[in-house]
Parts: structure tokens; sequence; C-alpha cells
């Protein structure tokens, strides 16, 4: 295989593979300032974020050690809508 071909078969790899911890830094980047995303993507997020609990309980251990706990408190804390606070216990329940 040429050279050529090896780094753009690495870089397809690369950008169609799901990396879950990745995934993982980037809701919790996103959670840091809940209140400047729009209540649609916070939502989406939150399912996401489900769903990555509901996949492999390491995903919730690795959100835990980035910090991703803390985020999601504040969300359940003080975000004003109330079905986002209650999502966010579940996902909360779903890690513990």
């Amino acid at each position: 295989m040429s050279e050529e071909d090896r780094k753009f078969l690495q870089n397809a790899m690369k950008e169609f593979t799901y990396n879950e911890a990745d995934r993982l830094t980037q809701i919790t980047e996103k959670l840091k300032l809940p209140q400047e995303l729009p209540l649609e993507e916070l939502k989406a997020i939150l399912d996401e974020l489900e769903d990555l609990f509901d996949m492999h309980q390491d995903n919730a251990k690795n959100f835990c050690k980035m910090g991703g706990y803390l985020y999601l408190l504040e969300v359940i804390m003080r975000h004003p809508d109330e079905n986002v606070r209650k999502q966010s216990c579940t996902i909360f329940t779903l890690g513990t």
C-alpha cells in the first residue's frame, strides 16, 4: 500500500470512528456553560449522555473522572427547565 493510500485510510477511519471518550470530553465541555446552549441542543446532549451510560458503565466512570458530574449537578440545581432537570437527575442516577 502506498504512503498516500495509507494516510487516506487512516484519516477516513479516524473521521468515521466513534470514540466514546472523546465524545464524553466534548459533552463535559458543553455542560460547563449549559445556559449558553439552546434548549433543544441541551436536551440532545443529555439524550446522548444517557445513551452513552446505557452502552457501557465505564462511560459513567469516565464522565465522573472528567468532572462531568459537577456540571450535571449544576444543571440539576439551576436550570430553569423542569424537564431538563428531571432528565439530568435520571442520568445522574444511571452513573451512580
